[in-house]
């Protein structure tokens, strides 16, 4: 009788009392079966890890572990370096994902015989409005894997690691790991790295995770190191890409960049509390203008928004003071950012 793959589901768990329930069920309740589910509480001060007890009790298939708070990137390597499983797929502890998740993932990774799976996104907010984020079905084989990769990086399907399927092996092989020095992009940097790995990479278009996005989560909150993140992240990218993109592609991948880095220069622009403060703000957002990599993605005049628009125009103007006043008017008097 053939093995039958053994698929690692890791969790990683941080106050997350409210949603968990639903979790753990959605993971429990798939139809491939031949799952192990690795909880990793890290550090909850809420009621989380009674209930990752409380299930591990009553299904032999999870294991739960305890750690100090460390962030999402330290307990998914926890969960890394504890999987028995062939294959890895991680979940965020107030998602859910469709009962068979894991038995389509797995079933193209094997029929394809790809190094990784990724499929499309269901996101929900509070008041249940969904949208869907996914991309045709399709085989990227070697050099076709760099211009997909922007692709998916455009649809917000790139750097999440919750909607893919990983193999083990090649994490074990190339002893690759989430980054947890950093509060956000570890996961990115995560799947740049594995990704770089790959000579087969399967885009299975069903919309087969559901993200809820509420505010105050890890994703929405201001970080004060997001520029040094954006700018590491940005030069991982390009040595990932390197001169294998063509020229309609870099020219959206120059787009994708200018609109986070516009984000980058309006939340410098965010809590201005005094002159001195300003001052020192429109200081920074030139120096982060006179960046190479600032430079680099303003090269052409391709944009998404009003906001990237009105970056490259003061930018090149030399009128960072001007661009962080409107942007501090702006979000003080209409309370919201200018669209991305």
């Amino acid at each position: 009788m053939p093995n039958i793959p053994v698929v690692s589901l890791i969790i990683p768990i941080f106050n997350a009392e409210k949603f968990l329930n639903e979790t753990i069920k959605s993971v429990l309740n798939q139809t491939y079966e031949n799952i192990e589910v690795i909880l990793v509480n890290d550090g909850s001060t809420d009621k989380s890890a009674s209930i990752c007890e409380a299930f591990s009790k009553i299904d032999s298939r999870i294991q739960v572990h305890h750690i100090q708070n460390s962030g999402p990137g330290n307990a998914r390597n926890l969960g890394l370096s504890l999987a028995k499983g062939d294959y890895i797929q991680f979940v965020d502890s107030d998602d859910l994902i469709e009962a068979n998740m894991v038995e389509q993932l797995l079933n193209c990774m094997i029929s394809e015989n790809a190094e990784v799976v990724i499929c499309g996104l269901k996101r929900r907010n509070p008041v249940k409005h969904e949208t869907i984020n996914f991309h045709p079905t399709k085989l990227s084989i070697e050099n076709e894997i760099q211009n997909d990769f922007v692709q998916l990086l455009k649809l917000g399907l790139a750097y999440s690691p919750v909607n893919k399927l990983y193999r083990k092996s090649v994490i074990s092989r190339h002893n690759i790991k989430f980054n947890h020095d950093i509060s956000v992009g570890e996961d990115a940097l995560f799947n740049i790295e594995y990704i770089s790995k790959c000579k087969r990479v399967f885009i299975y278009e069903k919309p087969l995770y559901i993200y809820y996005q509420r505010s105050g989560s890890l994703t929405t909150t201001f970080y004060k190191e997001k520029e040094c993140t954006q700018i590491l992240l940005y030069q991982k990218l390009k040595e990932f890409l390197g001169d294998k993109l063509d020229s309609v592609t870099l020219r959206e991948l120059n787009s994708y960049y200018l609109m986070e880095f516009s984000f980058i220069i309006y939340q410098n622009s965010m809590g201005i509390k005094s002159i001195g403060d300003f001052m020192k703000r429109v200081k920074d957002t030139k120096k982060f203008i006179n960046r190479p990599e600032f430079k680099a993605v303003a090269k052409n005049n391709y944009y998404y928004s009003s906001l990237q628009r009105l970056v490259l125009l003061l930018s090149k103007m030399k009128c960072e003071s001007i661009l962080l006043l409107f942007l501090y008017c702006h979000n003080r008097f209409y309370k919201k950012p200018l669209p991305l």
